[in-house]
């Protein structure tokens, strides 16, 4: 599955399928299972049930995936950010997605996908003492959490005061996770578009997003 993903993409149906096995507790081993979440190469636009259904075997359960899964997981979620069907979906589950700020196996790559999110909007007094809360308890050691309280702060900047503890330090932002695999997804969808735009009459048009 692994080497037929890489090299030619998942479709819809199959990507389906395979998320579904993916976000249940199964009977894989933890090295499988990575393996098939990191070749997870959309072939067209990842639509939004997919995206639901990803956010939704996120937390502590018997029922739900490992933590190590889940993290790589959200990591998907990131890498496939500019290939959603709706990139505006996610925002409509921010509260789901902020309420396992909590878990620290989840905490890295989800203020990495909140980060990028986050609008005025979801700017609340409470989640702001919540980022305070968790900031304190991890010493203020954690740089994700504190990125993320940084972009909060551009909305809010006179709730959140004081440097946050970047000073001396350097910029605060998060690197991609992976610019070969997006790279590689955007080179299986591009030729995906050109073999339909081949057999197609010549009135369709490939319109090229992103």
């Amino acid at each position: 599955i692994a080497t037929h993903a890489y090299e030619s993409g998942i479709p819809q149906a199959a990507l389906e399928r395979l998320l579904k096995l993916l976000t249940t507790h199964n009977a894989l081993d933890q090295g499988t299972v990575t393996t098939l979440v990191k070749n997870l190469y959309p072939l067209e636009r990842v639509s939004s049930k997919l995206i639901t259904r990803v956010v939704c075997c996120l937390g502590p359960a018997k029922t739900k995936p490992s933590p190590a899964t889940q993290a790589l997981l959200v990591r998907w979620l990131i890498l496939v950010y500019d290939y959603l069907d709706d990139k505006t979906h996610l925002a409509k589950l921010y509260a789901v997605l902020f309420n396992y700020l909590d878990m620290i196996s989840l905490r890295k790559p989800l203020c990495h996908l909140l980060s990028f999110i986050t609008r005025r909007k979801h700017v609340k007094p409470f989640r702001i003492q919540t980022l305070m809360e968790l900031v304190s308890l991890s010493g203020g050691e954690e740089k994700e959490l504190l990125i993320l309280l940084n972009v909060f702060k551009n909305y809010c900047p006179d709730v959140i005061v004081g440097d946050l503890g970047f000073t001396g330090r350097k910029p605060s932002f998060f690197k991609h996770p992976d610019p070969e695999w997006t790279a590689h997804v955007r080179e299986i969808q591009d030729t995906h578009l050109e073999r339909l735009q081949a057999v197609q009459p010549s009135t369709f048009q490939v319109v090229h997003r992103g």
